[in-house]
């Protein structure tokens, strides 16, 4: 499993010069030169994109900055409502569209997320309401065990064609 390390925007530049993966909020880091900082060093540049049309745009944006300067990157489908699938289809057969490299695990939407972010612990260890374990909670780590296995072995093939770091 990967390692991951969370740190503030503040210190993103400094802190992502030696890593392997930098996930980025394209929200916040949009602009060229604090995208190149960013990005400086990482073997795979990660791009949480929802299913919405905004982020959609965003992400192609984003992509081809990267592209052009050569920094391996994908985009990871985030928030998928399982009852709106056909929205998840659809960016990412937009994403395709415009060569952008979508990662085949996708995030769900589910409520665990939220309270585990509320209680500061993993998606794993969430909690419902009455302190019982969250019964979704278990899909959710499934969900990012699926995307550290994704990322590993891009970065594992990345390192064998001589691409990456």
């Amino acid at each position: 499993m990967l390692s991951i390390e969370v740190v503030p925007v503040e210190a993103a530049a400094k802190a992502t010069r030696h890593a392997r993966v930098v996930s980025n909020d394209g929200q916040a880091s949009s602009h060229e030169d604090e995208l190149k900082n960013l990005s400086a060093g990482a073997g795979l540049v990660l791009l949480p994109t929802t299913p919405r049309a905004r982020s959609v745009e965003l992400t192609v944006e984003l992509s081809s900055i990267l592209r052009q300067m050569g920094t391996m990157h994908a985009a990871l489908l985030v928030k998928v409502d399982s009852r709106k699938q056909r929205l998840a289809q659809e960016a990412r057969q937009i994403l395709d569209g415009f060569g952008v490299d979508v990662m085949q695990a996708e995030i769900p939407l589910l409520s665990a997320f939220e309270k585990a972010e509320v209680e500061g612990v993993s998606v794993s260890d969430a909690v419902d309401d009455r302190g019982r374990a969250d019964l979704r909670r278990m899909g959710g780590w499934a969900a990012y065990c699926q995307v550290a296995v994704q990322i590993s072995d891009r970065l594992s093939a990345a390192l064998l064609d001589g691409i990456g770091a």
